[in-house]
């Protein structure tokens, strides 16, 4: 028992002092930068993985839809200017409503595009996966696999 207590302090008491040079040991190096800020969005260029292309689709798609509406809802609006009769604006006001959600229309495709092309791209990278058992040093670790989805519902 006195053995056994003994091992485990001093198990303890190296773990405390790796620890201590871990956190020590870049303590003198950089006095001036004491704090660093992180940017949450990755841009560094050769290091694009699954977070970062997942974000860029959700933004694209989100840019998609968003111009989409706004161009349905003012060619709405340029219909509705354009069939009533009792309406105080000017005859120019419903061809440029349409125009505009027209245009609006057709500016929402290039973004959906890309978003869609975002996906497949997260879709790659997730389906890289490292590997390390059994595996020989000189192979490289990153392999192509296929995933199967199942959908289970909500």
């Amino acid at each position: 028992m006195k053995k056994l207590i003994l091992i485990m302090g001093l198990l303890l008491y190296f773990q405390i002092e790796t620890m201590a040079q871990q956190d020590s040991q870049f303590a003198g190096t950089n006095v001036y930068n004491t704090v660093t800020f992180t940017s949450p969005i990755n841009t560094d260029p050769a290091k694009k993985d699954y977070e970062y292309y997942i974000r860029k689709k959700k933004n694209n798609h989100i840019a998609g839809l968003v111009t989409l509406g706004t161009g349905l809802l003012l060619s709405g609006i340029g219909l509705i200017t354009a069939t009533n009769n009792t309406s105080i604006d000017s005859d120019a006001t419903a061809p440029v409503f349409f125009i505009a959600g027209a245009v609006s229309g057709i500016a929402s495709i290039p973004l959906m595009i890309i978003a869609h092309v975002y996906g497949h791209r997260a879709k790659l990278e997730l389906s890289k996966q490292k590997t390390g058992f059994g595996v020989p040093p000189n192979v490289s670790k990153d392999i192509t696999g296929f995933t199967l989805t199942l959908p289970i519902g909500k």
